[in-house]
C-alpha cells in the first residue's frame, strides 16, 4: 500500500503537467458555441453569417446575427475577469 501511494504521489503532477491548457480565446468562444452553430453559410462562402467583436486577448467577445428559419437574432456576450489565482470568472449574457 505504502509503494502504491508513492507512485501515485509521483506520477500525479507528471499527469496534470503534460494537460494542454486551454487559452482564453478558446475558453469565450466555447462558452459562444450554442449560438455560434446556430448561424448558418447563406451566401455559401463555407462559413456561417454572423458579425462578431472579438477582443479575446482582453476578455471580451460578442457574437450575433440571424438564425434561420425564424429569422430570429441570437446573440451571446462574455466577458473574463482574471483572478488572484490566475483562473477567470466569465460574465455571460444570451438572448
Amino acid at each position: 500500500m505504502k509503494i502504491q501511494t508513492i507512485i501515485l504521489t509521483l506520477l500525479f503532477p507528471a499527469l496534470s503537467f503534460g494537460q494542454k491548457s486551454t487559452s482564453l480565446s478558446e475558453q469565450l468562444w466555447s462558452r459562444v458555441k450554442f449560438c455560434y452553430d446556430m448561424f448558418e453559410d447563406n451566401d455559401e462562402d463555407g462559413k456561417p453569417d454572423f458579425k462578431k467583436i472579438d477582443d479575446s486577448k482582453n476578455g471580451y467577445l460578442k457574437i450575433f446575427g440571424v438564425t434561420p428559419p425564424c429569422g430570429c437574432a441570437c446573440n451571446a456576450t462574455v466577458g473574463a475577469y482574471k483572478q488572484k489565482d490566475g483562473k477567470y470568472s466569465f460574465l455571460q449574457s444570451d438572448s
